[in-house]
């Protein structure tokens, strides 16, 4: 409880939502119950009003800033934005090969890793 109230609160003050419904402790979600590690459980507001499901889909930057904010505060860290993007439902991916040879793929996303590309990863389409 002591991590969620911080991330709570920066939800509620970024959230059109009106209705306080507070913090509580489920044990029964396995979300929360099959790990070791700290675990909030984040209901921003209810998809199923159309208004406020439109608000969240436009609005899920601020969304996660917020939760960002909440979670460091909640570590006593600071909290350093970054930039919003311009249009947050466009991104760009670079493919950086294509092997006819899986260890030759594999050897190119270990070689992006070690350099910082976490996100490295193989894809594999069959030829038509």
């Amino acid at each position: 409880m002591k991590k969620a109230k911080p991330i709570y609160k920066a939800v509620q003050d970024f959230s059109i939502g009106t209705v306080d419904y507070g913090i509580r402790a489920n044990p029964a979600l396995k979300e929360l119950n099959s790990t070791l590690a700290t675990a909030v459980y984040v209901e921003v507001d209810f998809h199923d009003n159309p208004d406020i499901a439109k608000w969240i889909v436009n609005n899920v930057w601020g969304i996660g800033e917020a939760i960002c904010r909440g979670i460091c505060e909640a570590y006593n860290v600071i909290y350093v934005p970054v930039d919003t993007p311009v249009n947050s439902r466009t991104i760009y991916r670079v493919q950086v090969g294509a092997f006819f040879k899986e260890e030759n793929a594999k050897a190119l996303r270990d070689k992006l890793k070690a350099d910082g590309y976490t996100t490295a990863f193989i894809t594999k389409t069959e030829k038509e």
